[in-house]
């Protein structure tokens, strides 16, 4: 009896955690895949997924209430335009074979063009389980019900811990170039599987850019904001060393400033930051930054969308000076994007092997400015020569400088910020009556440079 008991109470929970479902994506408000921040499209230049209500009520859908997804290709877009889920937001799946609800999926379409349109599954470490991008629309402009036929992908070695669905809304790969752009409405999505995951949805701590976020875990309408340039490195900042470099904030006198070790420990080793994305339209920019270490090397800074590393734009200067700070400025000349860069990738000595003795591949660097050349060509990193009074102080601080404050940055002793807002004027007030007693930091940020200065609230 007692073994029968345990049985059944495996069984239970085995099939309380996995078992078949009918994934169907309505896009009504408040369902799975009906938000619009939690679907990609492919290529910076394609418009973003919408949610809208039927424009087009006929044929198969002639409900004119209800919500639908809407794809919109370009001209000039990707031969395999359209969109895809971020991983896990519908949950985890499997096929599972001889199961009639798993051996198809269909939808729903509307589209503007005779043109292919395609589905694909995709696991969570990015396998494919299946790509079909053969099938065509049969009328415009009206709606019909496309379906697929995924019998035989049960069988797939990556069919598992599937979490992702993409759609192909004009497939033109292998055929001639689009001569036009095309809309592509899609409703009712609809397959049968075996469930193995609840639905996961974007947290602004998850270590993903995901949902509406400008970078991991920052921007978008949730989560606080990224990073943003200049970095001096006076407070805690999140650049990482990747690829075998490591990184650390060190003192330099009195100024603190960013450190790079091993920077030779592989072909690529690096440093790199996710900041909010930067606008490189109208006169030339660029970025200038300080470089001090014990030999001369060349460095390579560049940019690039955070998850597509194949968007980017960089630039190599060489630092001469060993032993001695040396300002390199870096000419982005010819990038023009906006919104679309937003993480930063430094190298030292890209190509060279290990050095003996390990010292040499340390190197310093502080005060990056994002800025137009023209600035970066004439000015260094300057401070606002900002002062700060009474400090200690018991309730209120007055901050006054001889150059506009734009932000200031409030942060507590372990780099944390508590605490942001936007002056814009010569003189501000910060408030400690919600603050505990002991050690803070205020960043004070004009329009060319910075000052960190430390508080004591009593």
């Amino acid at each position: 009896m007692k073994r029968i008991t345990t049985v059944l109470i495996l069984l239970s929970v085995f099939f309380g955690s996995a078992q078949q479902q009918i994934y169907n994506l309505t896009f009504e408000d408040g369902t799975d895949g009906s938000n619009p921040a939690y679907w990609n499209v492919f290529e910076s230049d394609t418009p973003a997924v919408e949610i809208v209500t039927n424009p087009d009520p006929d044929g198969v859908n002639t409900d004119a209430a209800t919500k639908v997804l809407k794809l919109n290709v370009l001209t000039a877009n990707a031969c395999y335009a359209g969109a895809e889920t971020q991983h896990a937001i519908l949950g985890t799946w499997v096929l599972e074979a001889g199961v009639m609800s798993n051996e198809s999926i269909s939808m729903m379409v509307n589209k503007s063009t005779i043109g292919r349109i395609g589905v694909k599954f995709v696991n969570a470490t990015n396998g494919t389980i299946f790509e079909l991008t053969s099938q065509t629309n049969t009328v415009t402009d009206q709606w019909e019900l496309l379906s697929w036929d995924i019998s035989a992908f049960s069988a797939s070695g990556e069919n598992n811990n599937i979490d992702q669905l993409v759609l192909f809304s004009d497939f033109t790969c292998g055929d001639p170039d689009r001569t036009g752009p095309s809309v592509t409405y899609i409703d009712n999505i609809s397959w049968g599987a075996l469930k193995t995951g609840d639905p996961v949805l974007p947290t602004c701590s998850d270590g993903i850019k995901n949902g509406d976020e400008d970078g991991v875990d920052c921007g978008g309408s949730s989560c606080g904001p990224c990073e943003t340039f200049p970095f001096d490195f006076e407070t805690a900042t999140p650049f990482v060393g990747a690829d075998g470099a490591s990184f650390s904030i060190v003192a330099d006198g009195g100024n603190m400033v960013g450190e790079i070790q091993n920077s030779n420990a592989q072909a690529f080793s690096n440093v790199q930051i996710v900041t909010a994305s930067l606008d490189f339209s109208g006169s030339p920019k660029g970025f200038s930054m300080r470089v001090r270490g014990d030999r001369a090397t060349p460095v390579l800074f560049k940019v690039e969308q955070d998850g597509n590393f194949a968007v980017n734009f960089e630039n190599s200067q060489s630092y001469t000076t060993p032993g001695q700070w040396q300002t390199l400025i870096f000419d982005f000349t010819g990038e023009s994007s906006a919104g679309v860069l937003n993480k930063t990738v430094i190298f030292f000595d890209i190509s060279g092997s290990p050095s003996a003795p390990t010292t040499l591949d340390t190197f310093q660097f502080d005060d990056i400015i994002f800025d137009e050349l023209s600035t970066l060509s004439t000015s260094e990193f300057s401070t606002l020569q900002s002062k700060v009074f009474p400090n200690p102080s018991s309730d209120t601080w007055t901050v006054q400088s001889t150059k506009t404050i734009r932000t200031i940055e409030l942060f507590d002793i372990l780099g944390k910020r508590i605490r942001s807002f936007s002056p814009n004027s010569f003189e501000t007030i910060i408030s400690g009556d919600q603050l505990e007693s002991g050690m803070y930091f205020v960043k004070i940020k004009g329009e060319k440079g910075s000052d960190t200065i430390r508080l004591i609230k009593k």
